[in-house]
Parts: C-alpha cells; sequence; structure tokens
C-alpha cells in the first residue's frame, strides 16, 4: 500500500469513478471504511470498476449506502464477492450491475 494511505480512511463520498485496475498489491477496498456514496456523472462508464486484479476480494465498503451509476465487477474467481455483498451492491445501485469471473486463461500475468 502507498505511504499515508490511511488517510483514505476518512473518504465518505466519490464525485466521480472509483477504479480498482491491474492491481496485485491491494487485496481489498477496506482502506476505505467509511465510504458511503459513490456518484459518477458518466452514464456510459462505471461508477465502481474493479478489473483485473490479482488476489483481490470485494470486500470492506461497510459503510457504502448508495451508488449512482453502474457497477462492474471482474474477478478471478466467484468466491471473490461473497454473495451477501453482491445482494447489498445489487440493492444500492441506481444503474446495471454487473459481477463477472475472469477466465484462468494468463490472469495476473
Amino acid at each position: 500500500m502507498p505511504r499515508n494511505y490511511e488517510k483514505l480512511a476518512q473518504i465518505e463520498k466519490i464525485n466521480g469513478r472509483l477504479i480498482v485496475s491491474n492491481n496485485d498489491g491491494i487485496p481489498d477496498l477496506s482502506f476505505l471504511p467509511n465510504l458511503e456514496e459513490i456518484y459518477s456523472s458518466d452514464k456510459e462508464k462505471p461508477s465502481l470498476d474493479i478489473v483485473d486484479n490479482h488476489n483481490f476480494a470485494l470486500k470492506g465498503l461497510d459503510a457504502i449506502r448508495k451508488i449512482h451509476g453502474k457497477v462492474y465487477v471482474r474477478t478471478e474467481e466467484s468466491s471473490d464477492v461473497q454473495k451477501e455483498v453482491e445482494q447489498h451492491i445489487k440493492s444500492i445501485t441506481d444503474g446495471k450491475v454487473t459481477f463477472a469471473v475472469k477466465e484462468s486463461s494468463g490472469f495476473g500475468k
């Protein structure tokens, strides 16, 4: 994790997109424990976009209450997203929600 990443715990709202992509150093989103809302005015791209991360699980967004826009999450394994988390994300998002599993051919390389 980057130096002083603990300061990110203060974030409650994101006006823009939250993108976690091509990452192998962040195991989850627990560094954002107070994030309550994500809002992006870009209707074409996901407000929450999580793709191509190695050894990453979708957890740590315990305070999230609303996501305005689309959500796209693609993980290595289906177990990287607990069913409760998937259901919660779907229930608080006002756009299209997609959860996918990356095929194992060369992922993380």
